[in-house]
């Protein structure tokens, strides 16, 4: 929804983020598939599966970027962990560990999360009357 407003060196680092999210319960399923490649699609870069991802350097590397850019990681981490209904303890420990790291409030993240769900209830809500 927001990844085109990351520069393209936020751009990488937001993607193996997302790799790593993705991988953190050691299921990756369609649905968060298909959703990291439609963040590939909206930030205009190629999908690239690196061997060894390092949350650390990522996160420090992140730690200097604006409010808003860390709001639009976060909310967007959020999505892809809800993409597929279940989301299970270890994604939550994580984006609350990412949320730490860049210094994202818990009150943030709670409202973040709270938006991130609601969108997506819509979303459904709107597919299926046009589907039914």
């Amino acid at each position: 929804m927001y990844l085109n407003q990351l520069d393209e060196k936020t751009k990488g680092l937001f993607l193996n983020l997302a790799i790593y999210v993705a991988e953190s319960n050691g299921v990756v399923d369609d649905a968060e598939r298909l959703l990291i490649n439609q963040y590939c699609l909206e930030m205009g870069i190629t999908y690239s599966n690196k061997k060894e991802i390092n949350i650390d350097e990522i996160l420090d590397d992140l730690k200097g970027c604006s409010n808003e850019i860390k709001n639009i990681i976060v909310v967007e981490l959020m999505g892809l962990i809800i993409s597929d209904g279940n989301t299970d303890i270890t994604e939550k420990v994580l984006i609350n560990e990412i949320c730490d790291k860049l210094c994202v409030s818990s009150e943030k993240r709670i409202v973040l999360e709270d938006d991130i769900k609601d969108y997506y209830e819509v979303a459904e809500r709107i597919t299926k009357h046009i589907y039914e």
